[in-house]
């Protein structure tokens, strides 16, 4: 977690209202186990946009679907990094 002062707990720096959410979000998203559960909401959206046609009448919905898509690609990535940052190996690598 970043701060500007040196204390190690994240809980007691500048930023520390957000430690708890983001120790949350790593625990669910980024977990040791086989359920995919929390990914499925990830894998949705961009199913989701990718189903969704490249014309339409609509544009403003058409826009909504390329936002939502590019949002949960951008939260994969950060996940991504997160998790290389904690050093974790990725539970689908070690199936691989």
């Amino acid at each position: 977690m970043y701060g500007v002062d040196d204390s190690p707990d994240p809980h007691n720096k500048v930023t520390g209202i957000l430690a708890s959410s983001a120790e949350h979000i790593v625990k669910v998203f980024l977990s040791d186990s086989s359920n995919t559960l929390p990914l499925q909401p990830i894998i949705g959206a961009i199913q989701d946009g990718v189903a969704t046609p490249e014309s339409s009448l609509f544009t403003k919905p058409l826009e909504g679907w390329f936002v939502q898509v590019a949002v949960t690609m951008k939260f994969a990535a950060t996940l991504l990094r997160v998790r290389a940052y904690l050093g974790q190996v990725s539970p689908i690598s070690i199936s691989l």
